[in-house]
């Protein structure tokens, strides 16, 4: 326990996460959450650029997602109690938490991300934050957002109208692979957007150490944050499990939240294949 007010993150323009998130977990519900950010990028005015995610009972889940301003380069402060943050992700009283992150995409900034005690005392991390594994952008992150993860980020940019979110037809791949997918658009704005991609694992084998899945998708995935991802060419992808979480049972249907570029507003995913 420490006084006062504890700094968990600062002047990170990349994703904060944390293994151990038990500076929030250990916290009065009325203890004070303070995120300050902003954009690096003038030219992202009101871009999604900040995303929270968590791996909560081993699921995954999505918090608040943050704009940029007007003025992409002006400070933007958002404040929660720590109960409210926690619901903003599902964690209950008995949750467990394995992972906790604050992605940053589309050159957002965390200029500050503390925690004060409404008592006067604040839970002090046991372990520094470490980086979430993430994977290059498989193009320059000038258009698309680079992520948070997650979060996957809700909020489109003002700049563009955005199309309404549409989800392409489930599709089962050839093969004996027998995982279906379809994906859907969370945001669109022109020059790229956000996709939430589902796959199911009807294969009969619960995955419990691991898994890789190809599949192509016919808008470019810039960036992931649920898992790590690899361009094969010609709008082919390997998705690998994310470092938290190795488990994909047999039934089970899981979300990859990506940044992807320009394309059709209803994207479809084919030739999925378990490797």
């Amino acid at each position: 326990m420490i006084t006062g007010k504890k700094v968990i993150a600062s002047n990170l323009t990349s994703t904060y996460a944390t293994n151990d998130p038990s500076w929030l977990m250990n916290a009065s519900d009325d203890d004070i959450v303070t995120v300050v950010y902003t954009c690096t990028d003038p030219s992202h005015a009101n871009w999604g650029i900040l995303g929270w995610g968590a791996s909560v009972d081993n699921t995954w889940q999505n918090g608040d997602n943050y704009s940029a301003a007007s003025n992409a380069t002006e400070e933007v402060t958002k404040v929660y109690t720590v109960k409210e943050l926690k619901n903003t992700l599902n964690i209950k009283t008995n949750s467990s938490v394995t992972y906790l992150c604050l992605s940053v995409w589309n050159g957002g900034k965390i200029v500050s991300l503390s925690i004060a005690s409404t008592d006067g005392e604040t839970p002090e991390p046991t372990v520094a934050p470490t980086e979430a594994p993430t994977v290059a952008p498989t193009v320059a992150p000038t258009e698309a957002p680079t992520a948070a993860p997650t979060i996957a980020p809700t909020v489109a940019p003002t700049v563009a109208p955005t199309a309404a979110p549409t989800t392409a037809p489930t599709t089962t791949p050839a093969g004996d692979s027998k995982v279906t997918g379809s994906v859907k658009l969370t945001s669109n704005w022109g020059s790229g957007g956000i996709a939430q991609i589902t796959l199911t694992n009807e294969t009969g084998v619960s995955y419990t150490n691991g898994w890789t899945v190809e599949f192509t998708l016919d808008r470019e995935i810039t960036s992931m944050w649920s898992g790590e991802c690899v361009s094969l060419g010609n709008n082919r992808y390997r998705v690998s499990n994310p470092g938290w979480d190795g488990n994909w049972a047999a039934g089970k249907t899981m979300t990859l939240n990506c940044g992807v570029g320009a394309g059709s507003d209803s994207p479809v995913i084919t030739d999925i294949v378990m490797k």
